[in-house]
């Protein structure tokens, strides 16, 4: 059956290929140019603004992924699907840059080795050039403008390193623009100008062919490989996620059937997960409750269909153990060797547990994300208050003339709500910059802002000062026009991609409390 990515990840490769449809010429061009390879694709890289442009294909293809899963049209990215959910522990974000890194450094290897495979390009060319001069030319030697002598020299030098076969090129292309200038002018020497080029061909086909072959091979191969395992790999998750979020609470579904993609190439454990009744509910269906994560591997494109109650008369009952053995036990011996491996397939012959063999097998079940939530607490902080209760503190060194503005919000925040409030030396407490606070327990931090645009840069800082303990960011305005329908969606928008745990957010505007936010991080978070 076809995959509901299918379409998607072959429009991910139709932008992939135009937007790196001309750094293959750029680097060859430029390669004529310098020899410092690294370098040369590093610049065209980034000047093509590559890295970016990939990025947010990227990025498109997984929220469109999202979309086809969960029925229902996005107007931005979710900041959720950037965070990290496999055993890589890295986010999205982190992906998509050490991706980045991968494609350009396998379109500088992939070129530094064509470059050593053409030395015995340049060695028969160098035999060829030492016909030249001797009679047994169709140029003679006397005849080879010095432009073209100095190519001929030069590539009949014995030993020529990466750093000489650059300039060679650099001499070529150099010889040939002046070739062309031939027959300019109406001037009867084509058949000399095109002697010319055939020479100068000798030294270059057999290098800039396969140089040219191996960029793009480098570029629309290796690169678009590594682009397209991060664009189907999270495509993938991001599908299952708005899948999940569909139908994970619709009452009306009570299973769903594991559907393989009718491009899944090698059998594995998909197979087992689609054509074994695990549950007793029928071949590929499992509760909702009990299914597989997606994805199960890398490039996995294998979906789900939801199975209704109507459609479902039977009771579930786990037989994962015993299925499972039922749909080993009339494999082919090959087959059990591709879902177990050779030795795994050894020891479920002896008894072992096929779960603990099985490559790619998981406990882990699909689950529905819980999506990070701002919500308005203020009311419920006010109740809570008990204004003047606790004290104040200070560590050991701390200069009150270097903190006022610190210390008068301290004391709006005691008189206010009470508890215990511990004013910070940084200098003394951390090698890296602290909290302003320890209030009740838990580090809070002062942010004072001219302008509303400033939020997203002092909750970005600020959430990292308080990541060790968090509580809270104090937003201290000055007497600007604040709208909080404005404000909230900075806030939660920037906690999204930069926080991990819960915290609250305090507005204040001239010491007078406007608004406290509470921001409810991921409840369920994916193995």
């Amino acid at each position: 059956m076809f995959s509901p990515l299918s379409g998607i990840l072959r429009r991910f490769s139709r932008t992939f290929r135009q937007i790196t449809e001309d750094i293959v010429e750029k680097i060859l061009s430029a390669l004529h140019k310098g020899s410092d390879i690294k370098a040369i694709v590093e610049h065209i890289w980034q000047t093509k603004g590559a890295a970016e442009s990939i990025r947010e294909a990227v990025k498109a293809t997984i929220r469109e992924s999202y979309e086809k899963g969960a029925h229902k049209t996005l107007k931005v990215f979710p900041a959720h699907l950037d965070a990290a959910w496999d055993e890589s522990g890295m986010k999205l974000s982190e992906k998509l840059h050490g991706a980045d890194a991968e494609m350009r450094a396998a379109i500088v290897k992939t070129i530094r080795e064509q470059l050593r495979q053409n030395q015995h390009a340049l060695k028969a060319a160098r035999a060829l050039y030492d016909g030249y001069g001797s009679g047994q030319a169709v140029i003679r030697r006397q005849h080879i403008p010095k432009y073209l002598q100095d190519v001929v020299d030069f590539a009949r030098r014995s030993d020529l390193t990466e750093a000489d076969r650059a300039e060679l090129l650099k001499k070529v292309r150099r010889a040939r623009q002046q070739v062309e200038r031939l027959g300019q002018g109406g001037a009867p020497n084509q058949a000399l100008k095109t002697a010319y080029r055939e020479l100068l061909d000798a030294v270059t086909d057999g290098t800039e062919e396969a140089l040219t072959r191996s960029v793009h091979t480098a570029i629309e191969e290796k690169s678009r490989y590594v682009a397209e395992r991060i664009a189907r790999t999270e495509s993938a998750r991001a599908w299952a996620d708005g899948f999940a979020e569909k139908y994970m609470d619709d009452d009306t579904v009570v299973a769903f059937r594991w559907e393989l993609s009718s491009r899944h190439p090698v059998f594995d454990i998909c197979n087992l997960y689609a054509e074994a009744d695990l549950y007793g509910l029928g071949k590929g269906i499992f509760p909702k409750d009990q299914t597989p994560r997606l994805p199960v591997h890398p490039h996995c494109l294998c979906h789900l269909a939801p199975v209704y109650r109507s459609e479902l008369n039977k009771i579930a009952h786990n037989l994962v153990k015993s299925g499972g053995e039922k749909y080993i036990n009339v494999l082919s011996l090959e087959r059990r060797q591709k879902l177990l491996g050779v030795a795994g397939s050894k020891r479920y012959q002896q008894g072992v547990d096929w779960r603990t063999l099985a490559r790619n097998y998981s406990p882990e079940v699909m689950q529905k994300r819980s999506i990070p939530k701002l919500s308005d607490i203020t009311n419920e902080f006010v109740r809570r208050a008990k204004p003047g209760t606790g004290k104040i503190t200070y560590d050991e060194g701390y200069r009150k003339s270097r903190h006022r503005e610190e210390i008068r919000v301290a004391e709006w925040l005691h008189s206010t709500f009470g508890g215990d409030i511990q004013m910070l030396n940084e200098k003394t407490r951390f090698k890296t910059k602290s909290p302003d606070y320890i209030w009740n327990g838990k580090m809070w931090d002062l942010k004072t802002l001219q302008t509303v645009k400033a939020i997203d840069s002092a909750l970005r800082h600020g959430v990292k000062q308080i990541e060790n303990n968090p509580g809270g960011i104090l937003l201290n305005f000055s007497d600007i026009d604040l709208d909080l329908s404005d404000i909230a969606p900075l806030i939660l928008n920037r906690l999204r991609r930069s926080a991990s745990s819960d915290m609250d957010v305090m507005i204040l505007q001239t010491l007078i409390l406007k608004n406290v936010f509470h921001f409810k991080a991921k409840i369920n978070k994916r193995p």
